[in-house]
């Protein structure tokens, strides 16, 4: 579960509502990209020459695996209950035939380190699926972008108080 900065507060998604609920929604740890690129990539295209902070680098494209949609689009879901809970689990209404989850991955061409990551979801609802009262769920879009930078350069964390106290860490 995510913890959010919402005006000051540290909330977790279930907290949140409307727009700012949608886009926490969205969000993906970065490290479940890594998993999902190991697990997926051996079916990649590779083409498209990029540049990413000066570094040249051949873009990977792939899409998830139907196991590995499911989970996204479970996930996805589980992060739009505060704003869904009263049309009950949104992810029945998710046509996961149809819904698509798609990479492009920026590989370094002399280093083959990983510089940028791209990322979208594109759950489609099922036809005539959601009740009457609900909202127009038409193009929904989870996207994320993550550039890794820096590589062998020292890391340093400040993590925010209210968020120590929280987790328990000093």
């Amino acid at each position: 579960n995510y913890l959010v900065n919402s005006g000051g507060k540290v909330l977790t998604i279930e907290q949140l509502a409307g727009q700012e609920a949608l886009q926490a929604a969205s969000f993906r740890n970065p490290a479940l990209f890594l998993d999902d690129i190991k697990a997926l990539a051996g079916g990649a295209n590779w083409g498209t020459d990029a540049v990413v902070d000066e570094k040249p680098c051949k873009i990977a494209e792939f899409s998830a695996s139907e196991p590995v949609l499911k989970a996204q689009i479970h996930e996805f879901a589980k992060g739009l209950k505060s704003i869904t809970k009263q049309y009950g689990n949104v992810e029945g209404y998710i046509d996961t035939k149809k819904s698509t989850s798609a990479y492009r991955i920026y590989v370094g061409k002399a280093d083959l380190l990983i510089y940028k990551i791209e990322w979208t979801l594109k759950p489609v609802v099922k036809e005539h699926s959601l009740p009457p009262n609900a909202p127009k769920m038409d193009n929904l879009e989870a996207k994320s972008e993550l550039t890794i930078s820096k590589y062998g350069e020292g890391l340093d964390i400040e993590i925010p108080k209210e968020i120590r106290v929280r987790l328990g860490v000093k």
